[in-house]
């Protein structure tokens, strides 16, 4: 988990290398063992990694300097002998050295566009003292972090909020900010939990010149999905595997074990298959890593796990559900985090992380990426509506369950729609909307007039606008790889992985995968009783046909484990979290209602309204380790981070 920080600032190269050094203290959790610090005219970059990140790794320590230019990197670059020959293409005499000595000759290449040619996991920084500018980008999977703040007296950019206060950043907290994650929302794609402190946003790229100001330009979108591919589904089955254990062979541990977190569903298990594929079936290479649920247990998938295991010669390594503790520790682990922001599932993902050191991996491959791409919900039962294939909508909802008139309202008529109508039907509901499926409910304990200043409820309602001809199935795709939300996860996820030891990767979301899932047809996403068949084609006689049949009930759900801790432990937390609530000093919640909310649940058991008590009750906890002299009332924030500004540089 590399840390790496520039300061850009007319000081003297000393007090740059004692900021930078102060960023890299703070940052700590993510490199220790190992750093570095260059300066080249105004500018000072340095990085830290740890020793596993060093040890046997392609990129140890991953910085580059070469003439004017200098670059830091928190990279895994796959695909390297693509890059190689564009570069010797482009009369760059490039070798394969580490992800910062290709990231420079990209940039000498390419310019501010070199993000856009490099194919990873990556954040970087280039510095070029000739022209005075820095380029900061992130790749489109956003598991690596990078924020950047503009002083009065320098550009900081680096791996973490902290890190960046450390350097001189205000500490000031982004109300707004915090109350949006209390509401279990994290809609906005820039903003952090301090006012002077911004995020890079995924597949973007930074940039400044001189003393000018950042702009940020995006360096990769989605294709169009739906756009025509002429494969069949034979064919294109083929061309999936191939490109899956193309994606699978880039992202493997050349020096030691890799692990995949193997479920019992169609995704991992297609990792898992591409993995032995790519590996001709090395059990040593690819150890499977998965969890053991009781016999009645909805998320029990041990009989489809291991059939897949035993299809290859592998035996899995099992973590028993029944000794992760999903609350454990919340307060002092909310108190331990860079933002407030939080998974629910952190435990669950940490006892992965441990399975995969226990088989000796320090790469985790998982099946993240399968939802958005290969399936869709019933939006697409609209198209065929707005098509006027009322037969085939009448099909669909036979297979697929639709039963009565409200759900087929909600995703065969609703979504089409036009605004005027939705608010006439507002106006005959006596002032309820019609909720859109992708809105997200602002929890009834954020206190009303807060989330009318912060315009909450319009940000939570998913407005998901169409590209001119494209299908409101096709529009979902793009949605679930452009929405803010999910960046924030994959990133939260990746850092409690590495806190561990384990850097994850995604085979499924490499965009070489997701281009070829963007020209195939709904039909092979969701058609009747069927979803992911392009996916489930691809994995024949890789996995067991038992595992690639269609399913009657969704299998792998984890409800009863969140419902468990929470009857264990939530009477108690949410006696914490409303005792002085500093979430409502703040003006964000009512705890009064909060404590509804929780008695709800206890009643209903419902697993949206138990989200939204958990990540409130994260933020709370976060909010009050923070301590009172680093906030500002709601609204005044700008104001305090002004006058901060000279304080704390």
């Amino acid at each position: 988990m590399t840390a790496i920080v520039a300061v850009v600032a007319r000081a003297g190269e000393s007090s740059r290398e004692a900021t930078a050094r102060r960023a890299l203290a703070a940052m700590a959790h993510r490199g220790a063992s190992a750093s570095r610090v260059l300066s080249s005219g105004e500018a000072t970059l340095a990085i830290a990694s740890h020793e596993w990140e060093d040890a046997g790794a392609r990129d140890a320590t991953a910085i580059a300097s070469e003439g004017d230019v200098i670059v830091i990197a928190d990279a895994s670059l796959y695909y390297r002998a693509d890059l190689l020959r564009a570069l010797r293409a482009d009369g760059r005499p490039a070798s394969d050295v580490t992800a910062a000595h290709l990231i420079l000759e990209a940039y000498r290449a390419w310019g501010d566009q070199c993000a856009a040619r490099i194919e990873g996991d990556f954040a970087f920084i280039v510095w070029d003292s000739a022209t005075r500018r820095l380029v900061a980008a992130r790749d489109g999977g956003a598991t690596r972090p990078l924020f950047y703040s503009e002083t009065r007296e320098a550009l900081l950019v680096g791996s973490s909020v902290a890190g960046l206060v450390a350097a001189g950043a205000s500490p000031v907290l982004d109300i707004g900010h915090l109350g949006e994650v209390a509401a279990g929302l994290a809609l906005d794609e820039t903003s952090t939990c301090r006012t002077a402190v911004q995020r890079i946003p995924a597949a973007q790229t930074l940039s400044r010149t001189g003393g000018g100001r950042c702009t940020l330009v995006p360096h990769w979108v989605p294709p169009r999905f739906e756009s025509g591919g002429r494969l069949t589904l034979e064919d294109g089955a083929l061309a999936l595997r191939d490109l899956l254990t193309g994606a699978v062979r880039e992202r493997l541990d050349a020096a030691r074990p890799t692990s995949v977190w193997l479920s019992g569903g169609w995704d991992s298990p297609a990792v898992f298959g591409a993995a032995m594929q790519a590996t001709g079936g090395d059990v040593d290479r690819v150890r499977a890593v998965s969890i053991t649920y009781p016999v009645g247990d909805p998320g029990r998938e041990d009989e489809l796990i291991g059939s897949i295991a035993q299809r290859w010669g592998a035996t899995p390594h099992w973590i028993d559900s029944a000794g992760i503790g999903l609350l454990d520790g919340m307060p002092a682990g909310a108190a331990s985090r860079d933002e407030p922001f939080a998974h629910v599932f952190e435990h669950w993902n940490r006892a992965l992380a441990r399975g995969s050191r226990a088989v000796g991996a320090r790469i985790a491959l998982h099946g993240n990426g399968g939802d958005q791409l290969f399936q869709v919900s019933l939006v697409y039962l609209a198209d065929l509506v707005r098509r006027g294939r009322l037969l085939s909508v009448a099909r669909e909802c036979r297979a697929r369950g639709v039963r009565d008139a409200r759900t087929l309202f909600r995703w065969a008529i609703q979504p089409l729609l036009p605004a005027a109508a939705l608010r006439a039907a507002a106006t005959l509901r006596r002032g309820r909307r019609l909720r859109s499926y992708l809105e997200r409910d602002v929890p009834a304990w954020i206190d009303a007039g807060f989330a009318r200043r912060h315009a909450l409820h319009e940000r939570a309602r998913g407005t998901l606008e169409r590209q001119s001809g494209e299908t409101h199935a096709a529009a979902e795709s793009r949605y679930y790889l452009t929405s803010p939300y999910f960046p924030r996860v994959y990133a939260c996820v990746n850092e409690l992985a590495r806190d561990e030891g384990v850097e994850l990767r995604s085979p499924l979301l490499d965009p070489r995968v997701i281009a070829f899932a963007a020209e195939r047809p709904r039909e092979e996403r969701a058609a009747k009783r069927e979803t992911k068949r392009v996916l489930r084609a691809a994995m024949r006689g890789i996995i067991p046909d038992e595992v690639l049949a269609p399913r009657r009930t969704r299998t792998g759900t984890t409800g009863r484990l969140f419902a468990r801790a929470m009857r264990a432990a939530g009477d108690d937390l949410i006696a914490q979290a409303t005792r002085h609530s500093r979430l409502a000093e703040l003006g964000i919640i009512d705890p009064a209602a909060l404590g509804r909310g929780w008695r709800e649940w206890q009643h209903t058991q419902d697993g949206n309204l138990g989200v939204a008590l958990f990540l409130t009750m994260q933020t709370e906890f976060w909010a009050r380790a923070e301590g009172e002299f680093r906030s500002a009332p709601d609204g005044e924030g700008a104001r305090a981070s002004t006058a901060l500004a000279g304080a704390v540089s």
